[in-house]
């Protein structure tokens, strides 16, 4: 809320922005919490470490900021689950939404249906397993 202030960009749409990273640990680390083993698709190897979704808002080019996360903890909630949480609490926090992008890891049906029952409008990167299917009359 601050940084709306700051920004004085209370009421103007921006776009939300969904990312994932892996905040890496030394093997070492078993008993820090939401450490676990996660694969890291930029190495391709399993890594030790904690996977932090993060909900980014921006207004313009120049004006963009993370306005929260969630750590991802295998077998609890889903990271589209977090990232679905994050974007609810953003906009009962008065952010205004023109459109989510997100990468491929999260453009599946569950997490792009979720979005358009909130009437949410979204862009996301595919790869090439990815099926699209486009309404069409009938």
């Amino acid at each position: 809320m601050h940084a709306m202030k700051t920004f004085d960009i209370i009421g103007l749409p921006g776009k939300f922005i969904l990312d994932d990273t892996i905040a890496k640990h030394s093997k070492f680390c078993r008993f820090i919490e939401g450490v676990c083993t996660l694969y890291d698709h930029s190495t391709g190897a399993y890594v030790k470490g904690k996977c932090l979704v993060f909900l980014y808002f921006a207004v313009t080019d120049t004006i963009r900021f993370p306005i929260g996360w969630k750590i991802y903890v295998p077998n609890q909630k889903t990271k589209y689950a977090l990232a679905l949480e994050l974007i609810e609490e953003a906009l009962e926090a008065g952010f205004c939404c023109s459109y989510v992008l997100v990468d491929s890891w999260f453009a599946i049906a569950p997490f792009l249906d979720a979005l358009q029952k909130k009437g949410l409008f979204y862009v996301c990167e595919l790869n090439s397993s990815n099926k699209i299917w486009a309404a069409g009359e009938g």
